[in-house]
């Protein structure tokens, strides 16, 4: 009968450096930032400005390991946002999202590739 070996060299590197990556690959706190910036910018040019305090309220709320969060810190902005039975919704911050272009996906997903090549 005959066998056959298979020697695998590098397998404990190649493990590490997957490891790394893995690690990495749960905390993407840099990345969401610059995607909720993108979102950020975009809610801002949306947003009705008859004084402009909508629009300077506008920011990243909460960025942690796995998600972004953009908003205003106004108390009506849910109202401007989707609107009232007196008042037309204007979409400024959930249509900022769907404004946006591929160019911040595009982004977000070399920095997400980056981390994993810096592993």
């Amino acid at each position: 009968m005959t066998g056959i070996q298979v020697q695998v060299k590098g397998a404990e590197q190649l493990a590490r450096t997957l490891n790394a990556a893995a690690r990495k690959l749960m905390d993407q706190r840099p990345a969401n930032l610059a995607a909720g910036q993108d979102l950020m910018k975009s809610a801002m040019a949306k947003a009705p400005k008859r004084t402009g305090r909508l629009r300077g309220s506008i920011t990243v709320l909460r960025n942690d390991q796995v998600q972004v969060q953009v908003g205003s810190s106004v108390r009506y902005a849910g109202f401007q946002n989707y609107g009232t039975r007196h008042n037309r919704p204007t979409y400024f911050l959930t249509g900022a999202l769907g404004q946006l272009t591929t160019e911040p996906y595009d982004r977000y997903a070399d920095k997400v590739m980056g981390t994993v090549k810096g592993a």
